[in-house]
């Protein structure tokens, strides 16, 4: 039987015979997430003769197939989900229709949960992976005129503005320069906490102020005003911007808010006006950096050699480049590295052992702190925390931070499941049942992470800490990857996890972090980001305090 496949999304007009062999020329598979595309392409033959058809792969039908509203009638008041639990409806599917299906979202999806699969799909994305952008900043991008920022941007123009960062944002040695003013932000968020800041103010929220201030002191050079006591009107806009956008981009995802498309509806105006907002004022950040350059300049006290990330950008991109690398990044950071936080501090308060394991690693390190001497945390003291960067993974593993993720449309067929699956298919990647599957982890309901410790090394997975050394029979490695791999991955991932270390560093140097008892038991759920059901109430109690530590 003949499948035909038209893909204009991809700007591709192509027609597959099931069964036919396809030659594709496929890029040497990236090793790591700073190479960036390669120019050494490889010949392979896709022989999908044996493969399965791509009308057999299973899934729901009848209703569910229907184009727009489709998705709706798995979701309340028709079915019994949510848009915050998909993981549970992915489950069902899975149960009923095995590791590998269809479903129908804002486009025909095949969703796939193998890590073998993954492994397969990415070797197979071509020299300009085509990551699918959400629909809605696609119409934004339209109806406003506004150019798109990286992470929504496709092949060469994609490439043009991606290369300039490699350098700049993936490579810890130039990472590591913005250090002296993240520990600064880190002491001073330390030091509100330990007054009773998290006491005062939702968990979430308050770590998200966190995030937002440490990435603008990197990406800006400059404090933004976050964390002052008395926090300004400015800041809490800026966040509940940050919160309406991933909000209404998740519902926009899963197709429960579909009138955005057909006309400027109450939610797309939020969702527009809070996208305006914070581009105008990363532009506004952006033009304060630029000012003080040029002051520098004009009375000669201009060190070309400076940690300032937009002079990095400058050297080798134009300055509209520069302005949309930035304001993507630090878009990137208000939520995304919040959610991580939040759930890193819920693992280690919930596993005590675990916790004052870590303790012991930074007191080995760092000492304890101590205010008469200087607790500046450098690239050098976190190197030698290999613990730390285990916490850290495991905590992506146990929770799957993500619930979907890498998206691809490959520009060739491809084989997985052992199903055909075509040029110009949208497929999603069940990220977090991979990250929970018995048959890749052992006791993967535990948080233990002691698994990615070298001397603990279980099914040839990675050094802790790294998700860019992919070992092509390791499903441990290709399960977690909450950052992507190879030349689309996120591009902020060093930038967000130093931000991370650094604060659980010198909040664990000092304090001990549990949990009231009416949090214990909170669950979380999956927006864009994983989050809790409801706010979380940590404890903090200083060391010096705390009777355990003598």
């Amino acid at each position: 039987m003949s499948l035909s496949v038209t893909t204009r999304r991809m700007g591709l007009l192509r027609k597959t015979v099931t069964g036919q062999q396809i030659y594709a020329t496929l890029p040497t598979m990236c090793t790591t997430a700073s190479s960036g595309p390669t120019s050494c392409p490889a010949h392979e033959i896709i022989n999908t003769s044996a493969a399965k058809p791509f009308d057999t792969i299973p899934g729901p039908g009848g209703i569910y197939n229907l184009p727009i509203v489709g998705f709706l009638f798995h979701m309340k008041p028709f079915g019994k989900y949510t848009t915050s639990t998909m993981n549970y409806l992915f489950d069902e599917m899975i149960q009923r229709y095995g590791p590998i299906f269809k479903i129908r979202t804002n486009f025909p999806t095949v969703v796939i949960t193998d890590p073998k699969d993954l492994a397969a799909m990415l070797r197979q994305e071509g020299k300009y992976p085509f990551r699918p952008n959400f629909d809605i900043f696609e119409v934004y991008y339209r109806r406003t005129g506004c150019r798109p920022n990286v992470a929504a941007l496709q092949g060469p123009e994609w490439w043009q503005i991606r290369s300039p960062m490699q350098k700049a944002l993936l490579r810890p040695k130039e990472i590591s320069k913005y250090l002296p003013l993240m520990n600064e932000v880190a002491d001073e968020f330390v030091q509100l906490v330990s007054d009773g800041y998290l006491e005062e103010n939702e968990a979430e929220q308050s770590f998200m102020t966190y995030m937002a201030e440490s990435a603008g002191a990197a990406i800006f050079n400059r404090r933004l005003g976050f964390l002052e006591k008395k926090q300004s009107e400015e800041a809490k806009k800026m966040q509940k911007a940050a919160f309406d956008i991933f909000d209404l981009t998740h519902k926009s995802m899963v197709g429960t808010f579909n009138s955005y498309r057909f006309f400027r509806s109450k939610k797309y105006k939020i969702f527009e006006s809070s996208v305006d907002h914070l581009r105008d004022k990363t532009m506004q950040f952006v033009k304060e950096v630029q000012k003080d350059i040029e002051e520098k300049k004009n009375l000669g006290i201009f060190n070309s050699d400076e940690p300032n990330m937009l002079l990095s950008f400058l050297k080798v991109c134009s300055e509209e480049d520069a302005s949309l690398i930035m304001e993507g990044l630090y878009f990137a950071s208000i939520d995304s590295s919040a959610s991580i936080l939040q759930v890193a501090l819920t693992s280690l308060a919930k596993n005590p052992d675990k916790q004052e394991r870590l303790r012991e690693e930074i007191h080995a390190v760092l000492g304890r702190a101590d205010s008469n001497k200087d607790n500046t945390v450098t690239q050098e003291h976190l190197d030698k925390m290999p613990y730390l960067k285990a916490c850290v993974k495991e905590v992506y593993r146990c929770w799957g931070t993500v619930l979907i993720g890498p998206v691809r449309i490959l520009p060739v067929d491809a084989v997985l499941g052992g199903y055909h699956i075509p040029a110009g298919v949208q497929i999603y990647n069940y990220n977090a049942r991979a990250c929970r599957d018995e048959t890749v982890f052992e006791n993967p309901y535990s948080y233990e992470p002691e698994r990615w410790l070298r001397e603990n090394k279980r099914r040839g997975s990675n050094d802790a800490g790294s998700s860019s050394s992919i070992k092509e029979d390791d499903d441990s490695s290709w399960a977690v990857l909450p950052f992507g791999v190879g030349p689309r991955s996120c591009p902020g991932r060093r930038l967000f996890e130093q931000e991370l270390y650094l604060l659980l560093v010198k909040l664990l140097q000092k304090t001990r972090v549990g949990m009231k008892p009416e949090s214990m038991d909170v669950g979380f759920e999956y927006r864009l980001f994983l989050k809790s059901v409801k706010p979380l109430k940590f404890t903090i109690t200083p060391l010096d305090l705390d009777t355990k530590e003598h």
